[in-house]
């Protein structure tokens, strides 16, 4: 029999997706005795996950709540955060929304040199309407998005200060 290549390729592509796909069983315990199920297990049983990816296996307890803590809601409430923490994390959002604004600034240029080009190769003046109008738009588009950084970036200035003043060091 001769297999041709593409086919070849195929089976083995799809041989390859059926051997990383993920897949998980739960292993329920009650009363001393343990099942296995494709299913969650009902609520008066402990309960295990064992997860299979890419030939590894993982044993994760699903009774035990995990619940990853939100550096947001750590900063919001300010309650488990140092005051060095909180002013760094403050720092670092400014920082954040500072390059945001900058690429926005880049996208802005390149989104408006764009529109040149086909300007230009459309032979449109540059007084045409639908040339002003698009190139308002982006102006616009772009504008909106950087006033609003700079409204977050000047509220949490204020609020970077405030820290700074009111909270005792710890």
């Amino acid at each position: 029999m001769i297999v041709n290549r593409p086919s070849l390729n195929l089976f083995v592509a799809i041989a390859l997706m059926s051997f990383s796909s993920h897949a998980a069983i739960y292993k329920c315990m009650k009363e001393g005795k343990v099942s296995f199920s494709q299913t969650t297990c009902p609520q008066d049983s402990r309960q295990h996950e064992i997860e299979f990816q890419l030939g590894f296996a993982k044993v994760i307890d699903t009774d035990k709540l995990n619940t990853p803590k939100d550096p947001l809601l750590d900063l919001l409430n300010e309650q488990t955060l140092t005051k060095e923490k909180l002013l760094q994390l403050v720092d670092d959002e400014i920082f954040r929304l500072r390059q945001e604004s900058a690429y926005y600034s880049i996208l802005k240029s390149n989104e408006l040199q764009k529109l040149e080009r086909r300007r230009f190769w459309q032979k449109q003046e540059k007084n045409h309407p639908e040339y002003i109008e698009a190139q308002s738009q982006l102006e616009q588009h772009y504008g909106e998005l950087i006033i609003k950084n700079q409204l977050v970036i000047r509220q949490l200035l204020q609020r970077r200060t405030f820290i700074a003043d009111n909270t005792p060091q710890s």
